[in-house]
């Protein structure tokens, strides 16, 4: 396979193969990923070659695999979507394999790219685009004769102002942020008949505020931002824990910790840290972030089934930094094998939970993580029903449903300690792999969702 180098500069691309030259581009389709989390741009050159780039916002691991590593052979197919509980079978005869396809794999910022020249390829690409079909993009490695690798995108084509608002309403931080490229504003887009996808935009009244959130009005942007006067400034309103899960800046925590953000920081090693929300499961309370920071500690997940009465210890920041700064720890045991109303995904602890505590890691003495903290106890509910105040009464999301989301996510996992270790090297793991979460929102917004929201005065 010959080498490929692939740069894109404002509206040229420097495409090596045989020799150097450089490549002006001319036009482009755009597509974007079922989840909304990635992008494809079809680059038309002047020549009236294709170039394809793929452009995975927030660092996930999926093309790293496949594309970052040398492999026997790597199998590329184009195939129609699937979707959730249909037949495969449309998808074995019409999948097309590309014979002929250079790769080129790099990180840009916390961003993956990876561009591909294939003749084969885009032209199935553009019958997709043409037909406005979803379809999956992927590559299977193989490794001494075996399959050890797949990854797959389905993408679908952006062609109308309704594709580009329901991006947006996805997940508006990708879709403005995907918006800033220049390539968006500077060369003609195919479907639009553009060279500015910002302006078509704002002819239907739509534009990207400060915060990467989709604004829609009657008004100008200038003019928005003169009558809002500080009301769209972001705040620190709640707060949460997360803990390390890779060694490339992926945090787990609980869904309900996020849910609602306009904007969420991991607080690493007196930084800041812009989070991306890479996926969430809201039905077992659990999200996986993406901060372009690289972790001293990365916890491991226990890959053994919790026993009753094993000693935990739980880590987080309860309260916000309200008491103090620093990680706070409780110990208990496992008290129960199943959460409220038998849930089996959840596991009951004795070890004390507060606000604060949401999304931190629940260990077991080795420095294993065997849960994340969910939840406790409504005491006001429980006081009502009952006439008695609930005591040592808390609940932990089980590590098998953790492994899932990760897995499911393409981050690979840290194998889990076997040795025992002493109570100092536990504490320094907690301290080093632990992080305060804090959720950011406009005033605006805060009324909106303070109804399902636990919101913190004064956080810092």
């Amino acid at each position: 396979m010959k080498k490929l180098v692939v740069i894109l500069i404002s509206a040229f691309i420097f495409f090596p193969l045989n020799h150097a030259r450089a490549v002006e581009i001319v036009s482009y389709s755009l597509l974007v990923e079922r989840d909304y989390n990635a992008f494809m741009v079809l680059f038309q050159t002047k020549d009236s070659g294709v170039i394809g780039r793929i452009i995975q916002l927030g660092g996930y691991q999926f093309f790293r695999d496949i594309h970052g590593n040398k492999w026997d052979r790597v199998i590329t197919t184009i195939s129609p979507a699937v979707a959730d509980g249909s037949s495969y079978e449309e998808y074995f005869r019409q999948r097309y394999i590309i014979n002929k396809i250079n790769f080129v794999f790099n990180v840009v910022g916390s961003d993956e790219h990876l561009s591909f020249a294939s003749a084969e390829a885009t032209n199935v690409i553009k019958g997709y685009i043409s037909q406005k079909r979803e379809f999956s993009f992927s590559s299977l490695a193989f490794k001494d004769g075996k399959a050890e690798k797949w990854v797959s995108h389905s993408f679908y084509p952006v062609k109308t102002i309704s594709d580009l608002i329901t991006w947006s309403e996805n997940n508006s931080y990708t879709f403005c942020q995907s918006l800033k490229k220049k390539i968006f504003n500077e060369v003609r887009n195919l479907e639009f008949k553009t060279e500015n996808l910002k302006k078509i935009l704002q002819s239907h009244g739509l534009f990207c505020d400060q915060n990467n959130d989709l604004v829609k009005t009657k008004i100008s942007e200038n003019e928005y931002a003169s009558k809002t006067n500080g009301a769209n400034t972001l705040i620190s309103a709640s707060s949460g824990t997360g803990f390390s899960v890779s060694s490339l800046g992926h945090v787990i925590t609980n869904h309900h910790v996020i849910d609602g953000c306009q904007n969420v920081k991991i607080h690493f090693d007196g930084k800041s840290i812009p989070a991306r929300v890479v996926t969430f499961d809201p039905q077992n309370d659990l999200a996986l972030l993406k901060g372009d920071f690289r972790p001293s500690t990365v916890l491991s997940m226990s890959n053994q089934s919790p026993e009753l009465l094993q000693d935990v210890y739980v880590a987080g920041y309860p309260f916000g930094r309200k008491v103090s700064t620093g990680v706070k720890v409780t110990k208990g045991i496992i008290s129960s094998l199943t959460g409220i109303g038998n849930n089996f995904s959840q596991i009951q602890i004795d070890a004390a939970l507060q606000p604060g505590n949401s999304g931190g890691p629940i260990l077991d003495d080795r420095g294993n993580v065997v849960g994340v903290a969910v939840a406790k106890l409504d005491i006001k509910k429980v006081l009502k029903n009952y006439g008695v105040l609930p005591e040592n009464t808390n609940f932990g999301i089980k590590t098998s449903v953790v492994r899932s989301i990760l897995e499911s996510s393409g981050v690979s996992l840290r194998s889990a300690t076997r040795s025992s270790i002493s109570k100092s090297t536990l504490g320094k793991i907690i301290a080093a792999g632990t992080y305060y979460l804090s959720c950011w929102m406009t005033m605006a917004h805060i009324e909106k969702i303070k109804s399902r929201k636990v919101i913190f005065q004064n956080l810092n």
